[in-house]
Order: C-alpha cells, then structure tokens, then sequence
C-alpha cells in the first residue's frame, strides 16, 4: 500500500489539474460557506459579474442577487445544508454596474472527509445570448400570432396525420369553433361529405406518392361550421417539410358574400333579360292566347318556378287561359275558378296579391298533401288590375324559395300584363266591332237586294197584267179578267205586307211603335188570328190543330195578331206536308203561346241568328219562300214591347216550336 509521501505528488497534480480547469472556465464557478459568504472565485465569475476576487472573496453572495430574488438564497443555503443538490435553474442576478444578469445555476454541497457538508460550490452559466434569442424568437412569435389573428383569412397548420395544430382568429369566426376546441382534432372536422370521408386517404396519398391534388394549387371547396351549415371557400395549402416531417398550412377565405353578391348579381341580370323579353311578347301582336302562353313559359324558364298560369275574369268566374312548366293543360279542375272560391279566387275578389315560401303550411292552398308530395315551397299570385277592373289572375308555383327580387319582378310584370291584356280585350272588341259593322253592311246590302227583288215582283205581276185591261176593243173574257184582277190583288196585297213590315220595323227602330194596350181573350185572339189565315194553309193542304185554354191576356190586338200571322204564316212557308199546331196555356203571370209546324226547321248553328234584322238562314234573293226576311225580328220587338220573350227550338229536317209569353191581365189595378 502506498504511503503518504508516495501519493502527494499525485494529489497536487490533480489540484493543479482541477484549478487549471476552473480558472479557463467560461461559466462562473464560485464556492460559499454555509453561510453564504464568499470563498472562490474564477475569472468566468469576474467575466460575467465584473467583480474580481478580491473585491468579493469574504463578502456576501447577497450582493449579487436582486432584492425581489434573495429569499432564493435562504432556500438554497437550506438545501445545501440537507446535502441536496441544487439542479440547474434559470434566474436572475446582478452586474457589478447594476445591471441584471439572466444566468442558469447549479449549486452542489461540498462535503468534507466525514461527509459533513462545509460550504457549496456554484456554477453559473450566463444565459443572456440565449435569453435574446428565445425573447426575439417570442417577439417574433407574437408578431406571426399577431399578424396571423389580424388577418380576415383563416390559416390553419395540421400535422401529416391532418390533426389541427394552429387555427386563428379569422378561422374561428369564420367556422365557429373556439381554437381549443378544434386543436388536436382531425381537420376533416371542418369539412363536409364527402371530403370528410375522404380527407384522410387524400392525405395518405400524397405522403405516399407526393402527388398533388389541392396543395400547392388554389381551389374552390365547400366547409362546414360548427352548426352545420355549408358555405363556399377558397383554398390554398402549402406543404412545409422540416428535418424529415411534413406538415400543412392553409390559408381559408369565406366567399359567402361574394358568392351571394355574384348569384344577387346573375339574378339581376337575368331578371332584366326577363323584364326585357316579357316586355316584347307583351307589345307583340300575337293573339292573347299566344301572348299568355309565352308570358307563362317565360316565367318558367327564367324564374325556375315549377309552373305558371294565367286565368282571365269572365263574368263570376275565372277562366284559366295558359299554363306553362309542370301543367300545360288548361281544362280539368282548375279551368273554372268562381271569383272568392279557394285562393286564386280571392286574389281575385279581394284584390291584392297572396305570396308564401311555405306552401305546405299555408291554410290558403286547398291541396297541401299535393304539395308535400310536389316539393312545392313557393306561391306567388297577383290580381291583373286595369282601370280599377280587376281583369284576371297570374299565380305561380316554385320548388325554390322565391327572392325578393325576383317577387318585385313578377309584380312589376303583373301589372305590365295586366295593361297588354286590356290592350288586347279592346283590340279584340275593336276587331269583333268592325267585323260587325262588317256584316251588318253586308246584311244589309243583301236585304236591300233582296228587298228590291221582293218589291219588284208583285210590281211586275201587276204592270205586266194591267195592258191586258187596258185596251176596251180588246178585252178578255170575264173569267179570265177575273183571273187577272186576281193576281193583282194578291200582289198588291204581298206589296202592302212588305211595305208594313218596312214602315213597322222603322218605328221599332225609332221607338215610335206604340202599342194600345187592352184586356183580351186569349183563344178568341188565337182564332181570329187562325181564321185569317187558314185560306193560306188550305192551299197547301196544312191542318192548323188549335189547343188554347182560356185566359184574359193584356197586349194590343192588332200586333198580337201580327205576332200570330208572322209565327203561323212562317210554319206554313216552310212546311209541306202534315200539320201546324197553337197551344196556348197561362199561369199567374204570362200566357205562354206556342207554334209548331212539320216542317224543313234549322240547323244548329243557324237558331242563334234567326231573330237578327236583316237576317235569314237563307238570304238570297231566289229563296223558295219570299219576304222581307223582318219578320222575325219585328215579332221578337213586338213580343217584349209586351214584356215578354221569344224563343225556339228547331232541329233540321223535323221542324220548329216557336214559343212567346204576354202578360196576363190583372185588373185594372194589375
């Protein structure tokens, strides 16, 4: 075993090797007395607290720690004195000059040969280079975070995994999500089906094959926010590759308004297109017809509703006129609507337009099951108003929510429709007006021709007669100059009728026909009536068969007769062959006196016109049966002069019933 001696000199060269160490030291390296005072001190601690050894060897290690920091001593001199190490902790102590230094410290006991802590030794590593870089890393932080959170755009960084990492400000308004509730999820929170499905894969992918599909290339996707909703994005992604990971950047921005401000903007467009088209099917001169039924299909195709109609007034009810979109016809249950009756009749009757986007809830729509099972969310209905008249209805259906916009469209259009179809009403009327005065002309022209034919040949009858009677040295015999003055006064007689159908229908005319009003005996008018011209019908072979109850009528003899002569001379022209048949019957009222006749009656479409002036189923001047074609019309005046009416029922080849009523006589009270 060595001695003592022996090992000296090996004991002084690890001394020497030991203070060698400490001295070329860059950290500070001081030892302490349980106490705290000051034993050693290196050229590392004169570096970095600019005092030498000998200003403070003996002296407090107080003077280098901070009044706020020196209960740190207490509790480290504590720890010293238990044999605890001190690990290494960052804090703050004094420059000679006053200046605070940011250090790390490791104070270890020092222990003598019994193992009795004696003092301390302290290493101190001046960390202030450090301490600038981590401050200006954490300014320069703050700045980014600050930039960031300034932004309007979302920026959002996820690892490889697609876990978020960072989210700002701007992403936390624009998604909803608090940046702690979204950090440490899965980016495909934010996104809906089916990238949210797919986002994982498309990620793999690309760190499988590095081949792009969104990153690097901006693109328009859709996002999802926290309640749900989808709105419209823009994005662009970035990879960042850092020491063999990779992680993602994205940069968000909500293109809602744009894309709402776009779709405002296509609208609008499309809707002054709309306004623009209509306004020249409206000033066409296309038939109503025609021009409602474009006006409809082009409610269709530019405002996307379902389907279009459009009704017009008649009378009490509305009569559907076109239908565009998902219904083009315009007969079955909707072709007649009563002004008042289920919704389109109130528009009608109340006058003011019905608009709803919740068609399915609606208490005005009659068919709601309809609708559910349609889709239908939208209607839209506007009363056409013209000169304070309402004139008819447009109504509209939409699977679509309607805009405003496009409802202040349709309104506008309403009331340009509403003018183009009275335009087109009085052009119409100014139409049928000329067509006929028209007719009426032509009417007339043919009962002029056919009146100077009618005049002309009992005329002739009696001037091609009379030369025969006026030679005395050359006279015919008697029974022939009685055949003679036969046929003149049959036609002086015809002439007679057909200048007092003349005079009768120009005081009818002029409302000067007056009438000498009496009680009467209704079979006694009938018979006497009958009796006058029974030699008419005996000449060919007709029976006139009589059924008249008794009755007191009140009227003018002289025209009730005329009414009878023109009913019954009318069913013997044009009856060949069997029989005439007067009925006559009363109530509490009216007489009701009927003709009928076997004879060629009318054709359908003839009976509306047969009571006209200057009209006859046959109006040319060559008929079989002559007259001034007046007839009728004089009986159907001289009828309601009475107060009553006329009418008839015909049908061709089986003859006709011609039936009037004349008031009964009520006294001279009634």
């Amino acid at each position: 075993m060595p001695d003592k001696h022996s090992a000296e000199p090996q004991i002084n060269f690890e001394l020497q090797m030991f203070k060698s160490i400490v001295e070329s030291s860059e950290d500070a390296i001081i030892s302490k007395t349980l106490t705290g005072i000051i034993q050693s001190w290196n050229h590392g601690a004169e570096r970095i607290f600019g005092y030498t050894a000998r200003e403070v060897i003996g002296r407090p290690m107080l003077i280098l720690i901070p009044k706020e920091r020196r209960s740190e001593e207490s509790e480290i001199l504590l720890r010293i004195c238990r044999g605890e190490r001190v690990d290494p902790f960052e804090t703050v102590r004094m420059h000679k000059d006053g200046s605070l230094i940011d250090i790390s410290a490791t104070i270890s006991p020092v222990f003598d040969a019994q193992g009795r802590v004696i003092g301390a030794s302290k290493i101190a590593h001046d960390i202030k280079v450090r301490k600038l870089k981590e401050k200006a890393i954490i300014e320069r932080e703050a700045r980014m975070r600050a930039i960031l959170n300034s932004t309007v755009n979302a920026i959002i960084s996820i690892n490889g995994q697609g876990i978020v990492e960072s989210f700002n400000k701007a992403a936390e308004t624009i998604f909803g999500y608090q940046a702690a509730d979204i950090t440490g999820k899965n980016v495909n929170t934010l996104m809906p089906e089916p990238f949210h499905s797919a986002h994982d894969m498309y990620l793999n992918n690309y760190l499988t094959t590095g081949v792009t599909k969104i990153i690097g290339i901006g693109r328009e996707v859709k996002g999802r926010r926290k309640d749900g909703s989808i709105f419209p994005m823009e994005l662009a992604v970035n990879a960042i590759h850092d020491e063999g990971t990779v992680s993602f950047v994205g940069v968000i921005t909500d293109i809602s308004e744009r894309k709402e401000k776009e779709k405002r903007l296509s609208e609008q467009l499309k809707l002054a297109k709309f306004r623009a088209d209509v306004g020249v099917i409206l000033a066409s001169s296309a038939s109503l017809q025609v021009m409602l039924r474009q006006f409809t299909e082009h409610i269709v195709a530019y405002l996307g509703v379902s389907f279009a109609r459009v009704w017009i007034v008649n009378g009490s009810v509305l009569k559907l006129q076109a239908s565009s979109g998902l219904y083009t016809h315009i007969d079955g249950g909707h072709a007649l609507i009563p002004v008042g009756k289920f919704k389109i009749g109130l528009i009608a009757q109340e006058v003011r337009p019905h608009l709803t986007n919740s068609v399915q809830t609606d208490p005005l729509v009659s068919n709601p099951e309809w609708a559910k099972r349609e889709g239908m969310v939208a209607f839209a209905g506007y009363p056409l108003v013209a000169e304070d008249e309402v004139i008819g209805v447009v109504a509209m259906f939409s699977k679509e929510t309607l805009t405003d916009t496009a409802i202040d469209t349709i309104a506008s259009v309403a009331n340009n429709l509403s003018v183009a179809i009275k335009n087109k009403q009085s052009e119409q009327k100014l139409i049928e007006a000329k067509e006929e005065a028209e007719k009426a002309n032509r009417l007339k022209s043919e009962f002029l021709n056919m009146m100077s034919h009618e005049l002309r040949t009992p005329l002739t009858v009696m001037l091609g007669n009379l030369p025969l009677l006026t030679d005395v040295n050359d006279m015919p015999p008697a029974d022939e100059i009685a055949e003679i003055a036969g046929d003149i006064e049959g036609s002086g007689r015809h002439l007679l009728t057909l200048i007092n159908d003349l005079l009768d229908f120009s005081k009818i005319e002029a409302g000067q026909m007056t009438l000498n009003m009496e009680s009467l005996a209704l079979s006694d008018v009938i018979r006497e009536a009958i009796a006058a011209i029974a030699p008419m019908a005996a000449k060919k072979s007709l029976l006139i068969e009589t059924h008249v109850s008794e009755a007191a009528i009140y009227g003018d003899i002289i025209r009730i007769k005329q009414i009878m002569y023109n009913l019954i001379g009318n069913a013997i022209k044009f009856t060949d062959s069997g029989k005439i048949t007067v009925t006559a019957a009363s109530d509490n009222e009216f007489a009701h006196i009927s003709v009928t006749d076997m004879g060629i009656g009318m054709k359908k479409e003839d009976i509306p016109f047969i009571f006209d002036k200057f009209r006859q189923v046959d109006g040319s001047a060559t008929r079989a049966a002559g007259g001034t074609g007046l007839g009728l019309a004089i009986t159907k005046q001289l009828v309601e002069l009475h107060g009553g009416t006329i009418h008839v029922k015909s049908e061709y080849r089986k003859g006709s019933v011609f039936t009037f009523t004349i008031p009964v006589y009520r006294g001279d009270n009634g």
